[in-house]
């Protein structure tokens, strides 16, 4: 049997990246007889055999890579992220992904996926046309999982977000984690962000950290590589932060794993990006998150934080009674073991659609 996956590959970010090591990890574990591929123009080593027919990421490369390699697959899973929302016209690859796995007879199936938001209830009619071709959804939150059942759909199984296999993933990779630092805090900036939203972030986390010498060190990690990535606004927020005292890095972005292992150099973690408050949860970092969006709003909810320890209007009170709240008060999440176990069992559930659909 032939694979393959694919999903928002190829544009060097942590969360993303982060999806492909899994997906191809418990692929492999459990369907060990079968050949794996990744749709992506990156080569992510560490067994990860990559498929696309250029070295660029473009809409056209992967319609083209698309219409070349799905007739030699048996199956196709779309896995991790935001997937499937908005305008179905205007995402008209996924007709033509039908269209070409109907013709081949490929099946389709999704794991750790978002659906929605749509735009309209008639939107919403045509995006459930599309997934009732699904032989196997997994969703990664509660929301998603509501609409697919207003959608009535009945292959759908509700996971959660597949990044929280990472500490599993480090052990069996034996990728070493560093000691930790009291005196270092972390902060994540998202540059796809409003400019609104960004500059009034900033402008609160800079009279936050301006109120009192809250650490020595600052980290600012670069989620999104490249040139429309995070390390602009990064480094010109450190350069803000030195004003005050504060010796700041920029942590430039490289895998997963380099921005999991120095996040976990952080005694803290304040993010706006959703994939830095789930790197942090799973490695068991403390974590303060801006709810700048409903994806992020659905993670917390998912792991039941406490409502006084989010931050949700970007306020510097806010943001100090956050951070009072969370050394002040132990927080009671759900346990990692119960998230990771959700999700295991979310791919033995495809596992078995594979075997008994």
């Amino acid at each position: 049997m032939k694979i393959l996956y694919t999903g928002w590959y190829g544009f060097h970010n942590a969360g993303d990246d982060a999806f492909v090591y899994i997906t191809d990890w418990q692929l492999k574990k459990r369907f060990p007889e079968s050949d794996i591929y990744c749709l992506s123009p990156q080569q992510y080593g560490h067994g990860v055999q990559s498929v696309f027919l250029s070295k660029k990421m473009s809409f056209k490369a992967y319609l083209l890579s698309l219409i070349w390699y799905l007739p030699r697959m048996d199956i196709l899973v779309f896995s991790g992220g935001t997937l499937f929302k908005g305008y179905y016209s205007s995402s008209f690859h996924y007709a033509l992904i039908l269209t070409l796995c109907r013709w081949f007879r490929v099946r389709i199936m999704a794991i750790g996926v978002s659906v929605g938001p749509f735009p309209s209830k008639g939107e919403q009619g045509k995006w459930a046309s599309f997934f009732k071709h699904f032989s196997f959804i997994g969703l990664r939150d509660n929301r998603s999982y509501m609409l697919t059942d207003e959608m009535g759909l009945s292959s759908k199984y509700l996971g959660f977000d597949i990044a929280c296999l990472l500490p599993k993933y480090f052990k069996e990779e034996k990728i070493v984690l560093p000691a930790l630092d009291n005196n270092t805090i972390g902060i994540s900036l998202c540059s796809f962000a409003k400019d609104s939203f960004q500059m009034g972030l900033e402008q609160c986390l800079l009279a936050f950290f301006k109120r009192g010498k809250r650490c020595e060190i600052i980290k600012l990690f670069v989620f999104k590589g490249g040139e429309s990535g995070d390390k602009k606004i990064s480094e010109e927020f450190a350069a803000e932060l030195y004003k005050y005292g504060y010796k700041c890095e920029v942590i430039d972005y490289e895998t997963p794993f380099s921005v999991i292992q120095n996040m976990c150099m952080c005694n803290l973690i304040i993010s706006t990006r959703l994939h830095a408050g789930i790197f942090a949860y799973s490695f068991n970092v403390p974590f303060l998150m801006f709810e700048y969006e409903g994806k992020c709003t659905d993670f917390l909810n998912e792991i039941e934080k406490a409502d006084k320890c989010r931050i949700k209007n970007l306020s510097t009170e806010d943001l100090e009674k956050a951070y009072e709240n969370l050394w002040s008060e132990k927080e009671t999440l759900k346990r990692l073991d119960e998230m990771v176990d959700v999700v295991e069992q979310s791919f033995i559930a495809l596992k078995e659609s594979v075997y008994g659909g």
